[in-house]
Formats: C-alpha cells, structure tokens, sequence
C-alpha cells in the first residue's frame, strides 16, 4: 500500500515546467550536518599526494576524506599519513574524478556516514541529494563498495525518478551514505528516497 507521494518539479527556461509524481510505502528523509572543510593545495607526489592544510587541520590518520578541486571531486579516500600541516593520501583510493596536479588548490571534507540511508535499490522510485554548498555523497553497500557516487554542485541537486528513462542508476542494496563536503563552511546535505 503506498503512503506517500512525492513530487519532483523542475523548472525549465528551455522547455516547460513539469512535475514527476510517484508514490511509495517508504519515505527516508536524512539531513547530514558536515563539518567545514579545510582548504590548501596539491603539494607533492605522484601515487601518494601530500596535501597542505594548515596547522589546525585536525584530520587524523585513517580517516576518510573527499578532496575537492575546481574541476572535479574524489571521495572515499583514507588518509594514510598525518603531519602538523599535512595529509597523505593514494591518489588511486576512493571514487571519482583523476586526481589533480601538484600546486592545484584543493578543499578537504571528513567523512560523515549515515546508517539511516538504508534499502533495497530495486524497490526505489525516488532519490534526491542536494546541499547549498559544493558536497559529494556515496551510497554504498556493507561491503562496503560504491553503488552510486554523486557530484554536488553548489545550490544544485542529483535527482532521479523511475519511468522517466534513465534505468535505475543504483543496483543491489544501500547499507549507508558516506557524505562530504567541499566547502569551507559547515553545511547540510539533505537525502531523500522513496520507496515501494
């Protein structure tokens, strides 16, 4: 029996305005709070790429963090070694974009996981993640291993409805969202699914 229904709107200068209307038995609605990121530059390196923060980075070794640089994001990356301005991480870790050069200012966001971001993909109508600011999020399993990694634009949102065409980006089962954030302002990321 679905309980609730939900709405997708988009606006488009392009075309005209539509509304994408499904129903689902299950609503998760999650709100990450993130702490601010830290920024600095690409120093060094080739495999392992050391990254100057600044002294009060407070990031320490083993956590896991996204990078984000003006022309891409890699998220999921633990960090391999600390020093009193420094991290290392391998530049092959985690998902998404190739790493970028040395001197290139970069952002770092420790990892907030959400357990709360659980289910079976097969049975999704409805995703949505969005942030004010700059942010990635990747859905993964209890492997753990990516199923979904997600790039946020500033202001902008990742959405996705069943029937619209693209084929469910998602296969196998959500165990939690690891969320980042790129910018160097505390911020939300905001996750909904709906579910049959």
């Amino acid at each position: 029996m679905s309980i609730f229904s939900e709405q997708l709107t988009v606006i488009s200068t392009l075309a005209e305005t539509s509304v994408i209307a499904r129903s689902g038995s299950v609503r998760l609605m999650e709100r990450v709070q993130c702490a601010a990121a830290k920024a600095g530059t690409v120093t060094s390196g080739t495999a392992d790429r050391l990254l100057t923060l600044g002294a009060d980075h407070g990031i320490i070794q083993g956590a896991i963090v996204g990078v984000f640089w003006s022309a891409g994001q890699r998220i999921d990356m633990e960090v391999s070694a600390v020093g009193s301005t420094t991290i290392t991480v391998a530049a092959a870790d985690g998902a998404g974009d190739a790493f970028p050069a040395n001197t290139t200012a970069i952002t770092v966001g420790v990892r907030v996981e959400s357990a709360s971001v659980a289910f079976l993909a097969t049975n999704m109508q409805m995703l949505s993640v969005s942030a004010k600011s700059r942010a990635g999020v990747d859905l993964v399993s209890s492997v753990p291993a990516s199923l979904l990694a997600v790039k946020i634009a500033a202001g902008e949102c990742y959405e996705w409805a069943s029937g619209t065409g693209p084929a469910n980006p998602i296969t196998g089962t959500v165990a939690a969202a690891n969320c980042y954030n790129g910018a160097t302002a505390a911020a939300e990321i905001l996750i909904g699914v709906l579910i049959t």
